[in-house]
Order: C-alpha cells, then sequence, then structure tokens
C-alpha cells in the first residue's frame, strides 16, 4: 500500500529546511542546487529536528517526556541453554513493558526487571544455579564500533535450564531518514510536527536561541500528543472493586467498597 501523499518524505523535508534557510528548495522541485556548506546545514537541521521529535521535550514544566505509540515496537528474543545473556536489539533505548517469559512446559511467566549489580550478587551466592530466568538486568556493553554506538544485553539470573524465548515492548531508536527509508514514523497525522521540529532545528542553528519557529514546534507538539494518545488503549480492564457494579439486595451493602479506580494528580480518571 503506497504511503499517504500528505506524508512528508526526506526530500520534503529538506526542502522546507532550505526554503526557511533562504537556499531554495533545491533541485528536486526545480530550484536552484545547494552548494556542499547549504547541503551540510540542511542534514544537520535535519537530524537535530528528527532527534527532537524522537525524543520530544516537555510541553509544560513538570510533565513527563511523552512516549510515541509509533516508537513502541515488541521484541522477542532467544535465551539459549546455559547462558546468562541476551543480545537486545541494536535499536533499543529502554523497555516499556514487563519481560514475559515462554517455555514449553511453564507457559508465559513476568521476569522482574532489576539492576546488574543484583543479578551479579545472585551468581556471587549462586553461581552454578540453573533453571528458568527468575530475574534480568539490563546491561550496557563497554564502548562503541566503528558502525556502532552504546549497545546492551540482558543480563539474567539463573543460567538457562532450556531455549527460553523473551518478549518485551521496549523504545525504538529510529535511524536517520534515507534515499530508500525517506518517511519518518508516525505517519501523515504527525508530518506537520516534523515539519516544524526540523525548522525549529535550523532556527536554532543559526540564532543561536529558540525562537518563534520553536514556540510553533511546542504547538505541534501538543497537537500531535494528544493524536498519539488518543491512539493508544483507552481500557485498562475491569475495576474489579465492585464499585462500578449494581449490587441489589440484603448483602450489597457488604460487597460495595471504596471507590478504588485510576486517578491522575489525585482527580479520578
Amino acid at each position: 500500500m503506497p504511503e499517504s501523499t500528505l506524508s512528508l518524505s526526506v526530500t520534503d523535508l529538506k526542502s522546507e529546511i532550505g526554503h526557511f534557510l533562504g537556499y531554495g528548495r533545491g533541485t528536486a522541485f526545480g530550484e536552484r542546487a545547494w552548494t556542499t556548506v547549504q547541503t551540510n546545514n540542511i542534514t544537520a537541521a535535519l537530524k537535530s529536528g528528527l532527534s527532537q521529535v524522537y525524543t520530544p521535550p516537555p510541553v509544560r514544566p513538570g510533565d513527563v517526556c511523552h512516549t510515541w505509540s509509533f516508537l513502541t515496537p515488541y521484541a522477542s528474543i532467544t535465551l539459549p541453554s546455559g547462558s546468562a545473556i541476551a543480545p537486545l536489539p541494536d535499536d533499543f533505548g529502554g523497555f516499556n513493558t514487563p519481560i514475559v517469559v515462554a517455555s514449553e512446559n511453564r507457559g508465559l511467566v513476568e521476569l522482574p526487571l532489576t539492576n546488574e549489580a543484583l543479578v551479579r550478587q545472585q551468581y556471587a551466592i549462586n553461581a552454578d544455579t540453573t533453571g528458568r530466568p527468575l530475574m534480568a538486568a539490563e546491561q550496557p556493553l563497554k564502548g562503541t564500533g566503528p558502525t556502532s554506538g552504546t549497545r546492551s544485553n540482558l543480563y539474567v539470573w539463573p543460567l538457562a535450564d532450556g531455549d527460553y524465548t523473551l518478549q518485551f515492548g521496549y523504545k525504538y531508536l529510529p535511524d536517520a531518514l534515507t534515499g530508500d527509508l525517506p518517511y519518518p514514523p508516525g505517519g501523515s497525522e504527525h508530518a506537520e510536527l516534523f515539519k516544524a521540529s526540523v525548522i525549529a532545528a535550523a532556527e536554532l542553528q543559526f540564532d543561536n536561541e529558540p525562537g518563534p519557529r520553536m514556540m510553533m514546534f511546542m504547538q505541534r507538539l501538543e497537537a500531535s500528543i494528544a493524536v498519539d494518545r488518543r491512539r493508544k488503549m483507552q481500557s485498562l480492564g475491569r475495576n474489579a472493586d465492585h464499585s462500578d457494579t449494581p449490587m441489589r439486595g440484603r448483602y450489597a451493602r457488604y460487597y460495595r467498597l471504596p471507590y478504588a479506580g485510576v486517578t491522575y494528580n489525585g482527580n479520578p480518571l
């Protein structure tokens, strides 16, 4: 299925930066070619603007940074028998859900996530213990490589007594846009957000301070967050405290417990 014609490709985003900086929209739109310096400036603003969307600032002071639904895929990795290490995906940026262990004889079991020091402590006490994974921690790997930045392993205890499949949701760290992968994640409904972000990055690059374009980006960010929240699940499951269940009869007062629903900042949702 072709991409929506309202989506903005890497060529479109570069042209918007070039137009804002006074370079013109480039040869792709029948205008003058950019110089090497201009191309470098456009590329720098593009990467900065994309990163600004992928890890957005808080919309208001005290807010937490929004996690995009389109950057939260699920992974399935294998922990081999006799191993305590399973490499995490190269684009891994942190866990978004609990880890679930899948095995043939035990079904699905949640794996507690802790810190590396506690896992190492368990190995110091029970070095030869084997069995189903009972605890895990992200283990950042030292150094970087010629073609890779920081990577991480999943470090588990005890040693696996068989092959296990580990499933979890995580924050996806996208690559820069290219001719082969021209569209940013999120689809056409976030096209104006990416456009506003790359132009705001160009403004900051040359003015050395945020200006009107940064204000416009923050407005688009707030709108896109509202759209993205509607795409996430709206139900957290059945509330089992009986507060929303009509109770009748002589025993009703014993089952109607105080409201224990979900709240935010002390206010019921």
